[in-house]
């Protein structure tokens, strides 16, 4: 099943996938975004010449196809993150600003990651991090660092992490705090 739905605010468009079901979010008319689609193709939506074209037609950028994930927040409360006012500038968090409303951002008391919880895309609540080069990672800390993240969204609220499938360290980190994969999204920002 394939759904043409209008473009969601701060973006120029995305396409999603959940199984047997698609979503291209776009201000393209829904006959043109089809005739550029193989209607045979059941992956059509994620074929990289439909993205290459979608991202021309919108004068976007197409970003990567990654996992999305969901789970509920915990609500409990966790004293390793500080809210920070001016976290590091970074990608991640250059990012979480263009592509995300009321970002909110922080850190542990050693600096070793930056955590973004913002309003995105057809507003969910997101969660991103990115963890210092320089911190061994073989202690735990990534999922520790989400876990405490999931801790400041209330009990029942969704909180969702889109993370590169290449990226196994990550997505072991939201597997293990707990997170479930959903489908896949690619997301097409302004030129």
């Amino acid at each position: 099943m394939l759904e043409v739905v209008a473009c969601p605010q701060r973006l120029a468009g995305a396409v999603l996938a959940f199984t047997g079901h698609h979503v291209v979010a776009t201000g393209v008319d829904e006959d043109e975004v089809r005739s550029h689609l193989d209607s045979q193709d059941i992956a059509a939506p994620f074929n990289p010449v439909f993205l290459s074209w979608l991202g021309h037609r919108l004068d976007a950028r197409v970003g990567h196809i990654d996992v999305t994930l969901a789970r509920l927040g915990s609500g409990l409360g966790d004293d390793r993150l500080e809210a920070v006012a001016e976290p590091p500038d970074n990608e991640r968090v250059r990012r979480a600003r263009q592509l995300r409303s009321e970002v909110t951002f922080f850190m542990p008391a050693d600096r070793s990651a930056v955590v973004a919880l913002g309003v995105g895309l057809a507003g969910r609540r997101e969660l991103s991090i990115e963890i210092s080069d320089e911190v061994d990672r073989s202690k735990g800390l990534g999922t520790g660092i989400v876990v405490a993240a999931v801790a400041r969204v209330r009990v029942d609220e969704a909180i969702f992490a889109s993370v590169a499938p290449g990226n196994t360290r990550s997505l072991r980190c939201f597997l293990n705090a707990g997170f479930s994969p959903i489908g896949a999204e690619c997301i097409l920002s302004a030129g």
